[in-house]
């Protein structure tokens, strides 16, 4: 499986959504994530039980990291972490961010740090600067479309995924410590 397609494909479906929320708002948008969610629920349980199912199981052999905790649980993060973000934010604007943000962001630091990382963080080895760097370039469209302070926050996303959160065999996906990062700042905004 290649890294590049998973991520512009993690790239595309956020922005399929910022589409879904302008175009039929914030309660539709709910209801799909949520919807979607539970999809992946089902098929994360009935991949657990392996159980065959043709189309998910050609998509998961081709998009699935190799070593992932569970079959799909990236996936079920970042609709979590969306899902999140739309229910909590009542700002169309602070969500759309957000999802520009856990979308464009994450992917362009995966994308950078796998091909390009060349320099590990001190505090996280797993992480590079250069995916930090990209994770905060490619942010840079967000001051332009919703100010100053979602720039500032995407700057705070960057920071808190390339932190090492995992605690033993604990780990929080970035998918949710991004979404949640956004949500608080957010919401003090």
């Amino acid at each position: 499986m290649n890294e590049a397609h998973r991520q512009f494909f993690h790239i595309a479906l956020g922005l399929f959504f910022m589409l879904l929320l302008f175009s039929y708002g914030r309660e539709a948008s709910i209801l799909l994530l949520f919807c979607a969610t539970l999809f992946a629920l089902m098929v994360i349980h009935l991949r657990t039980l392996r159980v065959p199912i043709p189309v998910l199981d050609w998509f998961f052999s081709h998009f699935e990291r190799r070593g992932a905790s569970a079959d799909g649980s990236g996936a079920l993060w970042y609709l979590c972490g969306m899902l999140l973000l739309c229910t909590f934010l009542q700002n169309v604007q602070h969500i759309s961010a957000s999802f520009f943000i856990l979308s464009v962001g994450d992917g362009a630091s995966t994308l950078a740090g796998k091909y390009f990382g060349a320099h590990p963080l001190p505090f996280n080895k797993k992480k590079s600067l250069e995916g930090t760097f990209a994770f905060a370039l490619s942010c840079i469209p967000i001051f332009f479309l919703w100010g100053a302070a979602a720039f500032a926050i995407s700057i705070a996303c960057a920071a808190v995924e390339s932190l090492p959160l995992e605690k033993r065999k604990i780990k929080i996906d970035d998918n949710l410590s991004i979404a949640l990062t956004s949500l608080l700042l957010f919401s003090l905004i």
